[in-house]
């Protein structure tokens, strides 16, 4: 009977230690109904249904999400002021959550990022103030618009500093977790990658385009300098033809119409699974995906022990857009051009901060797995009925896999890439359409606009959204 009992026990124990984790895995279910609205452009369906799962789903953890997502879709449903007031809240808290969990690096590093606070991805944190930009164009309010693009230019100068003193912190947490009396040479090091993103090229299009409707042809000229450079210095991230903007700076007795067109779906994470081999002083590290790798880490350990983690990476989800063309009045006047694929410049700023995921990762799987590893040779000498010694030693081994998930949570509402171009057209009323085609030529989407006033002066800006 007693024996019964302590096997029920067991199994319990089990149940719990399960339960207790499923906060360390990433739930993304919830978006699949969700982005059906959003493909056919209901965004105001889209916004309901987060608003009301935002208890069941939407965790204290996890607000920054909830700010980002609703802050978006805001955007495309046109409620401007809205859209603005949760990407404010979306970027204090990005600010906020990132100062504290730098200072408490030392007590965090052995905690699965999915169960700290998410405090978002450089790439978020970049684009919500391009949408807060052109929230406060359509709201008539420039000079705050102006703010939100310098605001982008400040992040973009401290990323290479902010992840230096975040890998120093952790560096120190983790010595600090080692012990004293480990040697030099079994100590690794946490270092980010340098930053490669520095000038964004959407940003100096809407900071010209500005400064064009205040006549400031010097300053326009400027940011349309450092669109070229962005060509030129930044070749992995605009990897695509430039688009023809030296006519934008030409002036004409005509009116200009400039098109937005955001496409795609915003990138996701998925989870690579590592493997790792223990050896006296160092460690060895492989994967397969998502390309073949395997490299040795110095470590204060010896040979024998074999553990897994998993770490997050991005995908790219694209578009099935191949052209856009814009009709004026019925007549196609333009095939727009892209400016900027996010998609891109998310992976890039992504790299940055990957080696201090993987570097802590790979120390809280070992720390973790070595303290298993004692604990189960706690258990064989000090439990004496076998099969409880055994269920006791799985239980551990499912706690500790089970708190290994990667932190897959980012924000799924950003287009994955931004197509611009300008019309010239005569002062006054025009109807504006904008038509979507598939690569076989095949439309998939017309994007009626109606008819727009068009000034002589001034900044008239369409936007258009087939976030497929």
């Amino acid at each position: 009977m007693l024996n019964i009992i302590k096997r029920h026990l067991v199994q319990l124990t089990i149940i719990i230690i399960i339960i207790s984790c499923s906060s360390t895995k990433t739930n993304v279910s919830q978006y699949e109904e969700i982005d059906k609205n959003i493909y056919l452009g209901n965004y105001q369906a889209a916004i309901s249904q987060i608003e009301s799962s935002k208890e069941k789903v939407y965790k204290e953890k996890d607000r920054v999400l909830y700010y980002l997502n609703l802050g978006i879709l805001y955007h495309y449903a046109g409620e401007y002021e809205k859209s603005n007031e949760l990407l404010t809240k979306a970027e204090f808290a990005i600010e906020d959550l990132f100062t504290k969990s730098a200072s408490k690096i030392s007590t965090s590093i052995l905690l699965n990022d999915n169960s700290l606070d998410y405090s978002g991805e450089d790439y978020e944190d970049i684009y919500l103030n391009i949408f807060k930009a052109l929230n406060y164009i359509k709201l008539n309010e420039t000079d705050a618009s102006f703010v939100e693009i310098n605001r982008i230019n400040l992040k973009l100068n401290k990323l290479d500093d902010k992840y230096k003193d975040l890998g120093d912190k952790m560096n120190a947490g983790l010595m600090k977790k080692m012990g004293k009396k480990t040697k030099d040479e079994e100590k690794p090091e946490i270092k980010p990658e340098k930053n490669k993103f520095h000038n964004d090229a959407l940003g100096k299009l809407i900071s010209m385009l500005l400064y064009r409707s205040d006549n400031d042809w010097d300053d326009a000229r400027m940011d349309l300098d450092k669109i070229k450079e962005a060509w030129h210095s930044q070749g992995q991230i605009y990897n695509f033809t430039m688009p023809q903007l030296d006519p934008y700076l030409e002036k004409t007795d005509e009116s200009k119409i400039n098109i937005i067109s955001f496409i795609g779906k915003s990138p996701i994470k998925k989870a690579a699974t590592y493997y790792i081999t223990t050896f006296n002083g160092y460690v060895n590290i492989t994967s397969t995906e998502p390309v073949q790798f395997s490299e040795t880490m110095p470590w204060p350990c010896k040979k024998g022990k074999h553990f897994k983690f998993s770490l997050p990476y991005i995908i790219k989800r694209g578009t099935i857009v191949g052209r856009i063309s814009v009709l004026v009045d019925g007549v196609e006047k333009k095939e727009l051009s892209m400016i900027e694929n996010m998609e891109n410049v998310a992976h890039t700023t992504f790299k940055v901060k990957a080696p201090l995921i993987y570097v802590k990762s790979v120390a809280r799987t070992i720390l973790k797995g070595l303290a298993a590893e004692q604990a189960k040779d706690k258990m064989d000498k000090e439990i004496a009925n076998p099969y409880l010694a055994f269920a006791s030693k799985i239980a551990t081994n499912i706690a500790v896999d089970m708190t290994e998930n990667s932190d897959l949570r980012i924000s799924r509402f950003f287009p994955a890439q931004a197509m611009i171009g300008e019309i010239e057209v005569a002062f006054g009323l025009h109807n504006i359409s904008v038509k979507y085609f598939d690569i076989n030529d095949q439309l998939l989407y017309t994007d009626d606009i109606g008819e727009i006033l068009v000034s002589s002066s001034g900044l008239n800006l369409i936007e258009s959204f087939y976030l497929k």
